[in-house]
């Protein structure tokens, strides 16, 4: 079967459907991933043909900000997609552990379990992050990822406010905003994009904006979460971190302080409470095949 996987928005969208498309590809069918120009190199760096979309990944993710949420509602509305009296078969690639399917869906909606695409066998991480992890105890995560558009020098200066108060060791991802840290704190490494799947299961925790992706690996790593929401599905996702017991209450990016990331990356680190239930759900969530899972819904629904 010829299959186009059409997606937008930022890595944390895209590559769950490079690992769908691994996933398809395994099973003998042709695919394509169909998005925009700035994820070519992930595409075909997993080995799977590329097809551009017109647009810029990170100008789309700043203009959204700058509109600000609450004008996309229009988004929101529900909708049902059928092909002729046969509804059409809905995916989503998130835990049955982080949102329970609810009562009154159709048997045609399914939770797969997330789509979890591992590292290339030929990455090596570098020498500077190898050192940093092996001089000290685990440290602190610290990125907003795909955040384009807001004031970064500001969070650059609460993050290395809130590492010197907590006292704990931070890596800080610049992401697409640029977080810019400094390199002359012992305690904190700067660095560019590393693989989740390979950094997050050697962190003490995490804090990030609750992106979907960035949320995703977090919890398959089995760590704790400290969440920093923007906007969009962020805050849903922080909230049912929460819930779960692997994260303290999110906090606000309109009035984060210092003092309110330290006390959360403490409590994070320090409670052995939500460290224990961050494990038992990195177990729980590891244990899913949401790829295979998927492929054989969509072998089934073509058949």
């Amino acid at each position: 079967m010829k299959i186009s996987i059409v997606t937008l928005g930022t890595r944390g969208d895209v590559q769950p459907y490079v690992a769908l498309g691994q996933g398809l590809q395994r099973a003998g069918h042709q695919v394509q991933i169909v998005t925009f120009a700035n994820f070519a190199p992930l595409v075909q760096e997993y080995g799977l043909p590329f097809a551009p979309l017109t647009g810029d990944a990170q100008e789309l993710m700043r203009q959204l900000i700058h509109v600000g949420t609450r004008n996309l509602r229009f988004l929101a509305g529900r909708f049902e997609p059928t092909r002729g009296e046969r509804p059409i078969s809905m995916l989503y690639a998130f835990s049955s552990h982080m949102v329970p399917q609810p009562a009154d869906w159709g048997t045609h909606i399914h939770i797969c379990g997330y789509w979890v695409l591992n590292q290339p066998q030929s990455w090596q991480p570098p020498a500077a992050l190898r050192d940093f992890l092996a001089t000290g105890p685990p440290p602190v995560y610290v990125s907003f990822g795909s955040m384009a558009g807001t004031d970064f020098d500001r969070l650059t200066r609460i993050v290395i406010q809130a590492q010197r108060i907590s006292g704990q060791r931070v890596i800080l991802q610049r992401g697409w905003g640029g977080l810019s840290g400094r390199d002359d704190i012992n305690d904190m490494l700067v660095i560019d994009a590393v693989p989740h799947d390979w950094l997050f299961p050697q962190m003490a925790a995490v804090v990030h904006h609750g992106g979907a992706g960035t949320t995703a690996a977090g919890l398959h790593a089995g760590v704790p979460s400290i969440i920093v929401p923007f906007g969009f599905d962020q805050p849903f996702w922080g909230t049912q971190l929460q819930h779960l017991g692997v994260s303290p209450a999110t906090l606000s990016y309109h009035t984060l302080t210092a003092k309110g990331l330290a006390q959360a990356i403490r409590r994070a680190v320090g409670d052995p409470q939500i460290r224990a239930q961050a494990r038992r759900v990195g177990e729980c969530v590891r244990a899913e095949d949401g790829v295979g899972r998927a492929v054989a819904i969509i072998e089934a629904a073509t058949a």
